[in-house]
């Protein structure tokens, strides 16, 4: 919106009529008092006026906005027949974003406007992405306290768990094949305490440092490690679901557990949350063997564009730090193991998604490294909206 301020109603109706023209909204008024109550009550973009109005002049008219509104919103723009330097420099002194010398040419205005526009939809963005940048700090900060709770609180249920796993698998070998209700209830204690070590151990892959992945680092495929991912997941696999992973050979080097794991947590969340009729798995060597990169590709229902920014880390999509209509089942554990992944093998994510365009996430990494890379704990992830 644009607020036009100035006592002549043959200026006012030629500056309507010009940006108008060009798909501005304007409201106008006679004087500065006038142009500060308007300012008050309603969202204003961009304030065009005289230097010499009714009331207040254009430069006190200035002053009292810059005083009354600390962001760059609004813009302000001062027109006025005086072309000295000295007048000039008073102007932008009291805060003036803009200078135009009467007479005014129409081709003129319009070139001022759209670059104030600009400007503006780059003060926004920037003010938006130093809010969203506060917020993901003060929920890394609360996730580095709740780090240590959760290694505390899972080196006491390891024990618990263990003893219950080995417990049922004791009741089961000693009681008779016959004793149908106690084979069920120790087949189901089994079930129960191997499903909540597996969450255990989802957890503190996404909240702990894994020091000994060094261990499992070794040459493998990684289309076959792919294949194996899909083959666990084959009961969450729909019969409307055509799934289909690259034949060709992919050799690497790294943690061929953590690579499996990694293509797991991808696939099923497209298949939880995208509701695919197809998904495609896909490899890619880069850079003379120096780089790779693999490809997980739904036709799905898309993200949300407003989720994408808060993607990859635990809890961020279910905590109160985010608005509620982007609350989210899931606690993000899956995408935030996969970023310690690619970490580990010096690479990095990239979520393209669009609302019914789909989702692909491509993972970056090098093929050959020696051991783990320690340089940092997540992997960059970067996003991007599908129009």
């Amino acid at each position: 919106m644009v607020l036009i301020v100035d006592d002549e109603d043959d200026i006012i109706q030629v500056l309507r009529r010009w940006l108008e023209r060009e798909g501005y909204s304007c409201r106008s008024c006679h004087s500065g008092e006038e142009a500060l109550s308007i300012l008050e009550r309603e969202d204003i973009g961009i304030v065009v006026t005289d230097w010499h109005i009714l009331g207040l002049d254009g430069i006190e008219l200035t002053r009292s906005i810059r005083a009354r509104h600390q962001s760059g919103k609004p813009y302000v723009v001062l027109t006025t027949g005086d072309a000295s330097m000295a007048v000039v420099q008073r102007a932008f002194d009291a805060g003036v974003d803009d200078f135009i010398r009467k007479p005014m040419d129409g081709a003129e205005i319009v070139s001022r406007f759209n670059a104030a526009c600009r400007v503006l939809d780059l003060e926004e963005r920037l003010a938006h992405d130093a809010r969203v940048e506060a917020e993901r700090g003060l929920h890394r900060g609360v996730v580095r306290e709740l780090s240590e709770v959760v290694a505390t609180l899972a080196h006491d249920l390891r024990t618990p768990l263990g003893t219950m796993r080995m417990t049922a698998r004791s009741i089961r070998h000693r009681v008779d094949d016959e004793s149908t209700e106690l084979v069920g209830l120790a087949d189901r204690m089994e079930r129960i305490a191997a499903q909540m070590s597996e969450t255990l151990d989802d957890v503190l892959a996404a909240f702990v440092q894994d020091d000994g992945s060094a261990e499992a680092w070794t040459d493998f495929d990684l289309a076959q490690e792919a294949r194996r991912a899909v083959e666990m997941l084959a009961v969450a696999i729909g019969e409307t679901v055509q799934v289909v992973v690259a034949t060709t050979e992919f050799p690497m080097r790294g943690n061929p557990f953590g690579m499996r794991r990694l293509v797991l947590n991808l696939m099923n969340n497209a298949l939880r949350h995208a509701k695919p009729s197809r998904v495609e798995v896909n490899f890619h060597v880069q850079h003379e063997r120096d780089w790779g990169w693999l490809e997980i590709q739904d036709d799905g229902e898309g993200i949300d564009p407003g989720l994408l920014p808060h993607l990859g880390e635990p809890l961020r999509l279910t905590s109160s730090s985010v608005r509620k209509e982007y609350f989210v089942s899931g606690a993000g554990l899956g995408l935030t193991i996969c970023r310690r992944i690619c970490a580990s093998h010096g690479g990095r994510m990239v979520i393209a998604s669009g609302r019914d365009r789909g989702t692909r996430v491509r993972v970056w990494f090098r093929l050959m490294e020696s051991a783990p890379v320690r340089d940092s704990e997540f992997a960059p992830l970067e996003t991007e909206v599908l129009e």
